[in-house]
Parts: structure tokens; C-alpha cells; sequence
């Protein structure tokens, strides 16, 4: 009985995480390198978006970001945030006020570098 409760509570875990994940935003643009010695073709960042938030996971949370989201169209910058390294491991942007249109996430530190990648709404 144990294991049938155990199943079902994991299971509603992972369509929770599934459910609020939206769609993911590849990250495959960039150089980015936590020890600020090599460039390297791992990002530690995984984001999803939805209609009202873009959410970015850091596997590394070792230095501070600054995220922007650029209108690819108008080129002009529609949000911009600086996160400290002690916030950065889970980070929720809102989006909703953006309104329909293509844009592109960049994350950047002086040292570590940057990535960027492209998502719409």
C-alpha cells in the first residue's frame, strides 16, 4: 500500500514540474565558463517559458547575472534584471505584459561570459 502512495505522490510531482515548465528555451548561443579560465560549451542554465513567466534554473549558482529579454524585432530591451549569485539557483521573470512577439534571453556575467537563446509568445 506504501509503495501505491509513494507512486502517486511522485507521480503528481512530475506532472506539477511538467505542467509548470512550459516551453523550453535552448540555450544554444554563447561562451560561458564558471572558472573564468576556458570558454566551455556547457550552459548550467535551464529555461522554460509560458504566457506569463519565463522560468531560469542554474545548476551553478556561482556569480552574479544580469538577465535581459530584447524585442528581436524592435531590438530594443524589454526587461532587464541583476540577480546575485545567493538568488540566481531559481529565477521567475514575468512576461505576461509583454505581449505576442519573438524575444531573446540573455543571461551575461563580465567574467563568466553570456548565452542567449529565443523564445515567443
Amino acid at each position: 500500500m506504501w509503495i501505491l502512495s509513494l507512486m502517486l505522490i511522485l507521480s503528481s510531482s512530475i506532472s506539477y514540474s511538467m505542467i509548470n515548465e512550459g516551453i523550453i528555451i535552448s540555450f544554444n548561443e554563447g561562451h560561458w565558463n564558471v572558472a573564468h579560465k576556458e570558454r566551455s560549451l556547457y550552459f548550467p542554465f535551464t529555461a522554460y517559458h509560458d504566457a506569463n513567466t519565463v522560468t531560469i534554473y542554474n545548476d551553478k549558482p556561482v556569480c552574479d547575472l544580469t538577465i535581459m529579454v530584447t524585442d528581436t524585432e524592435s531590438g530594443a530591451e524589454v526587461y532587464s534584471v541583476e540577480v546575485s549569485a545567493e538568488s540566481s539557483s531559481y529565477i521567475v521573470l514575468p512576461v505576461s505584459d509583454l505581449g505576442s512577439g519573438n524575444y531573446c534571453l540573455t543571461i551575461s556575467n563580465p567574467e563568466a561570459g553570456y548565452v542567449y537563446g529565443y523564445f515567443n509568445l
